[in-house]
Parts: C-alpha cells; structure tokens; sequence
C-alpha cells in the first residue's frame, strides 16, 4: 500500500505503473486475494487506529463479544500480512503507544477513504436510488430561492434536492469540507474593493445589499452614522458571527467579540436574529441592530403586524458613513466539481442553478 519511488526500480517496472488503470487493478487475477478484505475489517482497522489499542477497539464496538471482534483482528492480521508481507498491527504494542505499524498506518488511510465514501453514499442516497444534493444557505435566503426550489423539484428523476440550513459563518468551511454539495450565502465586503475568497471556492456574486440600523424607540435624531451610534453608546443587540458581526468588527478594526464588547454598549449577543428581532419588539432592551436593508424590508417589516399592536414602532436609518456591503453568493468547490463528469447529478444540480440565475431578476427580490 506504500507508494513507491518513482525513482526506484527498473524501466518496465516504472513503465507497468503508469499504465495500469483502475480498472486493469480489478481485472487482474494477481489481486484476487487483496478483495477478500471485507469493510467490517476495514472498520475494525480504522477503529483500532483511532483508538490506540485492541482493547478500546472492543469497548467501543463490541464489549460483550471480545472474542469476535478479536478473532477478526487476527483474520486481518493475517490475511494481509500474507498479501503484503507486512504486518500492519503489533498486539504487543506497550500502553500509551499506537500499535499499527508504518504499513497499517498507510492501510488506515485506505479505511479511512473507504468509509468516508460509505458514508458519503449512504447520506447521498434515498430509497427509491435517487442521489442527493445537499443545498445550503441562511434562513433569509430562502426568499431568494423560492422560486429556484420547484425548478430543482422538477429535476426529480435526476436526483433529489434538500435544504440544509447553515449559519453565516460555516457557509464556505461547509461546502469545502463538502459537508453540502453548494450554498448561497453572504460576506461583507468593503465598497470598492474585491471580495477575498477562500482557496478551493468558486464564488458567483448574485447581488448586494446595505448594511442600516434599526431602533425600537423615539429618538430625536433625523439622521445617524456608525461613528454617532458607536460614541452616543446606544444599547445594542449583536450576533457574534456572520455578516453583521463582520460589519462591525471591520468598523471598529477589532477581532474578536471581548474587544467589540470593551469598545461598544452590546446589551445582548444573539445569534438567531429572529430571536433578536422578538426581544426587539417586546421591548426587552431599549436597543438597536445593525440590518441588512433586504433583511428589515422583507422579513422584520413582513414577520410583524403593526398595524394590530404586534411589532413597536421601529425606525430604519440608513447610514451615510457606511463603508462595507454584503454581497450575497453562490460557492461550489471547485476542485470536486471539476472531478465529476457532466451527468453526476452535483454537477446536474449546478447546471439547473447556473441557469436559473442567468435569468432570474434577482434585485427584485428581498
């Protein structure tokens, strides 16, 4: 399982390995014995490797059946030390000390992959052998892609689309651990310059939206900057993540939230801001929120009936000091997307995406 050098060993030989191709590795009659290695000893390997030692293989997996879980270790043990002519664990290995050796260590990344692909296929999978695509955004993008979700729904034969909620922060982490096969989701940019992206990510700007502030009580005020709601210490209501915590820390030239919190009057960190926008109009805290403009039009203004009583008379202001926006986006990753071929459904699905931004008018939507 070691790689070898491409240095070493003689012409044909080098010359054999470039050739060979997958799907010649199952063809050849050579290999038999290797496909004799069953997931079950895979998943024991990978435990044993994580674990650090037999014991903890059988307490985690199989504590009233020692003997099995044992007996398959050994079958292991074995059948690819007669294979490969290495052992891969030493069951005499001391406490404190890992007992694979360098072979076993590189048959560990072999389960590691085998069972991560397991995984992958079984999440990836429904019942009927539809595959899955796993979407991602925040809760106020859903408005935007309401009208995307019945043009994936009519792609059924395909694969089969799901929503997965994320919060702003773990939006780009997800999609390049590929814990969602794409997302929608936004980032602050300062006015004027190019949004950084991280290495990996295919970023498509949708549209932009302004950063305002919102009040839940009478102030004498006509007009408000961030510099005025900063040094007046207006009470204030803040996430401790994502595009506002973003605009406010760039604001300040801080980093972390103990230095926003020594700097700013913040009466409340809230993370789910319709749980920010209830203790808004409760009145719990005479406060304000910094809000994107399409978030207070097209959910604050729309969630609230202020007509009967239900929502206090909140004010918006727009900010004429603002010097960041939010740009809302969709990321692939872009080293995976570019290994599937043009009929995997991820690649499907992004196709159906691409499309329906092309001819979407998207700054209608709030």
């Amino acid at each position: 399982m070691a790689k070898a050098n491409p240095g070493v060993g003689s012409g044909r030989s080098a010359q054999r390995s470039q050739v060979t191709s997958l799907d010649t590795f199952v063809r050849d009659e050579r290999n038999a014995e290797l496909f004799k290695i069953t997931l079950e000893q895979l998943r024991l390997l990978y435990v044993l490797g994580s674990a650090g030692s037999i014991s903890q293989v059988t307490k985690q997996l199989q504590p009233k059946h020692q003997s099995s879980v044992v007996k398959s270790l050994e079958s292991l043990r074995n059948h690819t030390s007669t294979i490969l002519k290495s052992e891969l664990f030493d069951r005499k290995a001391g406490r404190g000390r890992n007992p694979l050796t360098p072979a076993g260590r590189a048959a560990f990344e072999l389960a590691e992959s085998s069972l991560l692909a397991l995984k992958e296929f079984t999440e990836k999978v429904t019942s009927d052998g539809r595959f899955v695509v796993h979407v991602g955004l925040t809760t106020f993008l859903l408005n935007l892609v309401k009208g995307l979700v019945p043009r994936l729904h009519s792609e059924r034969q395909s694969f089969e689309s799901r929503l997965v909620h994320l919060r702003t922060g773990k939006l780009e982490e997800s999609v390049l651990k590929r814990e969602v096969d794409c997302a929608f989701g936004g980032r602050t940019v300062k006015i004027g310059e190019s949004s950084v992206q991280e290495v990996g990510l295919k970023v498509r700007t949708i549209r932009e939206d302004t950063f305002g502030f919102m009040l839940n009580y009478t102030t004498n005020n006509d007009q408000l900057t961030i510099k005025d709601i900063f040094a007046e210490r207006i009470p204030l209501i803040l996430p401790t993540s994502g595009v506002v915590f973003d605009f406010v820390r760039e604001n300040l030239g801080v980093s972390s939230v103990a230095e926003i919190q020594q700097q700013i009057n913040v009466v409340e960190w809230c993370d789910d801001v319709h749980f920010a926008f209830e203790i808004m109009r409760l009145r719990l805290h005479d406060a304000g929120m910094f809000v994107l403009k399409g978030v207070y039009d097209g959910h604050f203004q729309r969630f609230y009936d202020s007509a009967n009583g239900d929502a206090p008379l909140t004010r918006y202001f727009s900010l004429a000091d603002v010097q960041h926006k939010s740009m809302v986006t969709f990321m692939t990753n872009e080293e995976f997307v570019a290994s599937l071929s043009k009929e995997h459904p991820v690649r499907q699905c992004i196709a159906v995406i691409d499309s329906w931004l092309d001819n979407v008018q998207l700054d209608a939507v709030q």
